[in-house]
């Protein structure tokens, strides 16, 4: 089995920690397992969640009704093999935040994960059964959970901003023409124990790059891909929110959690008003964007769209369009 990017190796040098098992569902190519994850870093785009259909390629996108193949990479980096390890799959609506309760899982399997001293520590894991999309899932926000069930244990489920033994990811990569306007029906919940504030963020770019798995590398401050980033004034005129309301509470099945503390996320634009933050509302965000023209050397645009919570990210969903005239 292959992960997403297939021709890219897995980054080396990243040593044994000093303990027995200690798992990774990483977020992207370098991650270490550093929770929570630092500010800027869409945690919610892993690569090494991916998918196939019955003959074996690779989708980029899910179809309602048509089963889908669902693959995960999971790290150890301590020094003893992680046995038994429990990996669950799930999947979860439109959302930005996610609340513990809410993840459906489709699939479970156990497996051993070798130690980062004897090799590169990874193994690729194959869910046992087809996920089969519903007409509001074909987005693909996946989830994947990690247990080393004696040894190493999911600290915060189902939260991959907390903690290392959860990727997500909620991706939609689709075509796209300028002046075209897309409607993305999302769902928000915050969950911060005594943050003040909830308002919704985004980020946009134009990005230079050969196919989109290169594209959802793109960070303002990286090096690699190279990319524009969409003026505030221009993305604040695409970007709107066709319905901003509370649609629903959660009680039970649900913690909240401690109050994070972080800088602002470079190069994310807030978008409309900022709302009293009350922890467990849902929120139903729908935002409406009209793709701008694009440049001439830059085919992808690249939308990040986050909930914030007295201005930390805390949770997101992305949008990689290939636009063609």
């Amino acid at each position: 089995m292959r992960r997403q990017d297939e021709n890219e190796p897995w980054p080396e040098g990243l040593e044994a920690v000093p303990q027995g098992v200690w798992l990774i569902a990483p977020h992207g190519d370098a991650d270490e397992g550093l929770r929570p994850v630092p500010a800027g870093q869409p945690f919610w785009e892993s690569p090494y969640i991916w998918m196939r259909d019955a003959e074996g390629q690779l989708l980029t996108q899910a179809v309602a009704g048509e089963p889908v193949w669902v693959f995960a990479r999971i790290r150890n980096r301590g020094t003893l093999t992680s046995f038994p390890t429990h990996i669950s799959f799930a999947f979860i609506d439109a959302a930005l935040g996610i609340p513990p309760s809410a993840p459906k899982v489709f699939g479970e399997v156990r497996t051993n994960v070798p130690p980062n001293q004897l090799g590169p520590g990874v193994v690729d894991v194959a869910c046992p059964v087809p996920w089969v999309p519903g007409a509001y899932s074909t987005h693909a926000c996946l989830l994947v959970m990690s247990d080393g069930e004696l040894w190493d244990r999911p600290t915060v489920p189902w939260n991959p901003q907390l903690d290392r033994h959860v990727a997500q990811r909620n991706v939609t990569i689709t075509a796209a023409s300028p002046g075209q306007t897309l409607v993305l029906p999302l769902l928000a919940t915050p969950f911060m124990e005594g943050a003040e504030t909830l308002a919704f963020a985004a980020q946009a770019a134009w990005v230079q790059a050969r196919e989109p798995a290169q594209a959802l590398r793109y960070v303002p401050e990286g090096r690699e891909p190279r990319g524009t980033q969409v003026e505030p004034g221009v993305l604040k005129e695409a970007l709107r929110w066709e319905r901003i309301d509370v649609v629903d509470r959660r009680e039970e099945g649900t913690v909240r959690f401690p109050k994070l503390e972080g800088g602002e996320a470079p190069g994310y634009v807030t978008v409309g008003e900022r709302f009293e933050s009350r922890p467990l509302e849902v929120w139903r965000v729908d935002a409406g964007f009209t793709v701008p023209a694009p440049p001439d050397d830059s085919p992808f645009l690249l939308l990040r769209i986050a909930q914030t919570e007295d201005g930390l990210i805390t949770g997101g969903y992305t949008v990689l369009l290939q636009v063609r005239e």
